[in-house]
């Protein structure tokens, strides 16, 4: 009994030894990889990396990636050491992305910095008219390139939005002026300005005076300016009584009436118009019977 019990020991040490043994075979045999770099650090533009492999010389391999800006330019295979080609697609965002290249379970990190962002704009200058309108500014940059646009002068240049990202067009919008000197504004897009000059209003008088006689009389004068440049004509004399003094713009006659002078003295006043001055003289009565 104790000769069979030693026996069946026997077997079961040398069954386990062969279990080990043959454990530690296939142990012994099982591929190990490693890549270097294990970490790459990369640029927003395109570009090609290789990456080696280090692996005993009967293992076979191919590689992978986690993302699809990560390309392989070939066949990531191989057998034993060698190295593969990745291809890093630029980076279409303003944020850092990271990527995995692996074979098995064995894997590096890619790590791509945003993309360099660069703006244009499609003017530099625009000459506006004193009425209230508006312009378009093309801001030319890559897709994934954010972009603030700003103004100097925001009480009456007003960019439509003020943010975006990628290539686009920004709607601006002017006031209407009424100032006789032109005013200007900057609209600031990537570091880039458009310079806005929007004109003051012009104002002009067919003429600058006019001669009445005695018994009074209706005269006029056209005033000149731009279709939104409003202005006003006023005296002080109450012997002129203007019948048409303002308009919202543009060219527009003022028309007076003068009242009959009693005196034998000449007089003279003056109209005040869009900033500009118009004489009127009128004959006395004693002028009057000399003629």
């Amino acid at each position: 009994m104790e000769r069979k019990t030693c026996l069946f020991c026997s077997l079961v040490y040398f069954s386990l030894m062969a279990i080990l043994f043959l454990a530690g075979d296939a142990f012994s045999q099982a591929c190990v990889y490693e890549l270097k770099p294990t970490n790459l650090k990369v640029k927003g533009h395109l570009e090609y990396y290789s990456i080696k492999v280090k692996t005993r010389p009967d293992c076979s391999w191919t590689a992978g990636s986690s993302k699809d800006w990560v390309n392989f330019p070939a066949p990531p295979s191989g057998k034993g050491p060698g190295s593969f080609k990745v291809e890093v697609a630029a980076n279409p965002t303003d944020m850092k992305r990271v990527a995995h290249v692996f074979i098995g379970s064995k894997g590096m990190t890619i790590t791509q910095e945003p993309m360099a962002c660069s703006y244009a704009i499609g003017q530099t200058q625009v000459t506006l008219p004193p009425a209230p309108g508006s312009g378009q500014l093309q801001v030319q940059t890559a897709g994934g390139c954010r972009w603030m646009a700003t103004s100097s002068a925001p009480e009456w240049l007003t960019p439509a939005h003020t943010s975006g990202r990628g290539p686009g067009v920004i709607q601006y919008h002017v006031s209407r002026y009424s100032g006789t000197s032109d005013r200007r504004g900057r609209i600031t897009v990537g570091g880039k300005t458009l310079v806005v000059r929007q004109e003051g209003c012009r104002y002009s008088l067919s003429s600058t005076q006019t001669q009445v006689p005695s018994n009074g009389g209706t005269r006029d004068f056209q005033v000149a300016s731009q279709p939104s440049c409003p202005w006003r004509a006023t005296c002080t004399a109450d012997w002129i009584n203007i019948t048409k003094r303002d308009s919202s713009g543009g060219n527009t006659l003022v028309t007076f009436s003068v009242s009959p002078n009693t005196s034998n003295q000449k007089r003279s006043a003056t109209i005040h118009a869009a900033g500009k001055n118009f004489r009127v003289d009128q004959n006395g009565q004693q002028a009057a019977s000399v003629q």
